[in-house]
């Protein structure tokens, strides 16, 4: 198609009330109106609304910039009733190009590339490029890092790349101090190199580290070889806790000293360790004393045992043996003394009973002496018959020893005849009065009466009284 002529001027128009110029130059207008390309120089004239134009145009030559327009320009009024060529925008018929800034009211559609040189503001802030720190932002004009995005107050979201490493932080709005991230899924999987798996957390809370989706608990880290948790210092030093393919836990710090500063309590009463009292319970979760060992068995049986220093400060210790009830305290082991508790201080030993409770001691599990609440000491009997009371069946139930190889025998056979037997040849006899309070039976060949006999051998030898005894 042929370029449209150039009107260089307009003919005179006579005077009318009617301004209409399209009535007036039909011909010229179709024209103009078709193409507007070249100069329109009008004089006390304008174009006013037709087919093409809803609103009057006043077109004036005295406007800036309006005399002539530089190819590829786009046209504009300049408010004052002139038309100028806008400076920064052009165009080749495709592309539009500015060199200010572009605003558009209602939507974009960008076929092709585009290319912004400075910021970029899609509704104020839903998307925002900040080109003079290279910086992007979602939900704030205000990017503070390479990406920002702003979910509300105070939840601001980064990812940066800093050294090598992606970093996430969310801060506040002023970026002066850290706010919680929260990342919300039925499962959130941390993926290591390849994607594989290396770390989840399942619906329930729980984190399962290693190639698991169910943690058995809040944390199950899972490994057939070397250790399943770490705490570790520098490297180097470091406590290890592994649980092997029987079940049994190992704690193994490198130092080789374990410790613990606060309370322990294994299988909740079987062993407890009281920090703030300094005091050892074994079957209490609550010991009295440095060590309070309890059994929940009849006091007859078994019972507790309770050891501790003196509450009066000397240098004695206590061990007593308690039931269930006040009368069951069957055993102590200590030193007497002037204190609280009857066996107590550090004056006399003792082992013994401190209540009317017989105290018996055993040999392979089995009773072998008794001391009796009256005093009274039994040897494989619990009911002695003086204050020493020795039975044995076979050999003697006494015997008085020098070392070992010289010793005298105190022997009572199942008649009840007493035999003194020592391994020397001597038998002393003490004191200036010995009594026989048993006259002797009658025998062959003897008549009984008021003497005392001795059997030597076999052969029995009268003992006579004396005149005056």
């Amino acid at each position: 198609m042929s370029s449209p002529p150039v009107i260089s001027a307009l003919p005179a128009v006579p005077a009318t009330s009617d301004p209409n110029f399209e009535t007036l130059a039909p011909a010229l207008f179709s024209a103009i109106k078709n193409s507007f390309i070249g100069e329109v120089n009008a004089v006390a004239s304008w174009i006013n609304a037709g087919s093409w134009l809803t609103t009057p145009l006043a077109v004036s030559s005295g406007g800036t910039g309006a005399s002539t327009f530089s190819s590829g320009k786009l046209l504009y009024g300049n408010g004052t009733g002139a038309l100028q060529a806008a400076s920064g925008v052009s165009t080749d018929g495709t592309n539009l190009s500015t060199g200010g800034n572009l605003g558009v009211t209602g939507n974009a559609s960008v076929t092709g590339n585009a290319s912004v040189t400075g910021n970029l503001a899609v509704d104020t802030d839903t998307l925002f490029v900040d080109a003079a720190n290279n910086r992007v932002g979602i939900g704030t004009a205000n990017p503070l890092k390479t990406l920002h995005t702003k979910l509300g107050a105070d939840q601001n979201f980064w990812l940066e790349n800093p050294s090598s490493k992606v970093r996430i932080s969310a801060t506040n709005d002023a970026a002066s101090a850290y706010v919680p991230i929260e990342i919300t899924g039925s499962t959130v999987s941390f993926n290591g190199t390849g994607g594989a798996q290396s770390a989840v957390f399942d619906s329930s809370g729980n984190l399962a580290v290693g190639a698991h989706t169910t943690a058995l608990g809040k944390l199950d880290a899972r490994s057939t070889s070397g250790a399943q948790l770490v705490a570790s210092y520098d490297g180097s030093n470091y406590t290890a806790i592994t649980t092997n393919s029987s079940g049994d836990c190992a704690i193994a710090p490198s130092g080789g000293d374990l410790a613990i500063t606060g309370n322990l309590a294994v299988d909740t009463s079987t062993l407890v360790v009281d920090a703030a009292n300094n005091r050892v319970g074994i079957g209490t979760t609550s010991p009295g004393t440095l060590l309070n060992i309890v059994a929940s068995v009849d006091n007859t049986t078994a019972g507790s045992v309770l050891v501790r220093n003196t509450s009066t400060g000397t240098n004695g210790m206590s061990l007593y043996y308690t039931g269930d009830s006040a009368d069951a305290y069957s055993a102590v082991f200590g030193t007497t003394g002037t204190g609280s508790t009857a066996y107590y201080g550090s004056q006399t030993a003792v082992v013994g009973s401190v209540k009317n409770i017989p105290v018996t001691l055993l040999a392979a599990n089995d009773a072998k002496a008794f001391l009796l609440t009256n005093g009274n000491f039994g040897i494989n009997t619990s009911s002695p018959l003086g204050r020493l009371d020795s039975r044995a069946t076979s050999g003697a139930q006494i015997v008085a020893s020098y070392d070992g190889s010289n010793y005298t025998t105190l022997t009572t056979n199942s008649s009840g005849d007493c035999t003194i037997a020592p391994t020397g040849d001597g038998l002393t006899i003490d004191g200036d009065d010995i009594r026989i309070n048993q006259a002797p039976a009658a025998s062959a060949g003897s008549a009984t009466g008021t003497y005392a006999r001795i059997n030597f051998n076999g052969t029995y030898y009268k003992i006579a009284l004396l005149a005056d005894a």
